[in-house]
């Protein structure tokens, strides 16, 4: 096996002796002068590899990717491609008029954080979020499925998760949830294998 060690962000320090850091403090372009400031200086430094590191996350992961692939011209924009607007260049009253066809989201954040499902968005809390730090994005509906939890059966959402490193399929997994986002806290949520048949 591999040793493994979880660690608080404030534990790294300039002499860590890790090959590889997980980042899952989130900073992921290490922009927090104070928190990130070791594991820049060790990412930047050569002495560790870090996943994802501010690189692969700029071409992988940042939402400014998902509203620029809408304008590229060198290549067939897939039909699986949401639909997504920039909040500091999009129409105003468009937006609005097509809200309940969107969903709402941070161009820089992770899980649900401020995330709005359009249909239940009241005019006060569009108007508070509408900004160039936001998009939207066509929504998709989530896939359902039966779970047993216990002797009840639950209907759950779903999303599935395809983990890649270095160019290659590591493993896919299901989130399982109710409610309007994806979350851990759903009773007999959570992550779940997948079966491919």
């Amino acid at each position: 096996g591999i040793k493994t060690e979880i660690k608080d962000i404030s534990e790294i320090n300039l002499n860590e002796k890790s090959d590889l850091i997980y980042n899952r403090y989130t900073d992921f372009y290490l922009n927090n002068p104070v928190k990130s400031k070791s594991i820049r200086e060790l990412y930047k430094n050569g002495h560790i590899h870090l996943s994802p590191n501010p690189y692969e996350y700029f071409l992988l992961a940042d939402k400014q990717r998902m509203i620029e692939w809408q304008h590229q011209k060198d290549f067939t924009v897939p039909k699986s491609l949401l639909k997504t607007y920039d909040l500091g260049v999009a129409e105003r009253e468009f937006i609005w008029s097509e809200r309940k066809k969107l969903f709402f989201k941070p161009k820089n954040s992770f899980g649900s954080k401020q995330a709005y499902k359009g249909a239940a968005v009241s005019h006060k809390t569009f108007d508070d979020f509408y900004g160039p730090s936001m998009l939207a994005q066509e929504y998709a509906q989530p896939a359902e499925i039966d779970v047993l939890v216990g002797s009840e059966n639950l209907k759950m959402k779903y999303d599935l998760r395809c983990y890649a490193y270095q160019g290659k399929l590591q493993i896919v997994i299901a989130r399982l949830y109710q409610g309007q986002t994806t979350n851990l806290k759903t009773t007999g949520g959570g992550f779940t294998i997948v079966k491919f048949i």
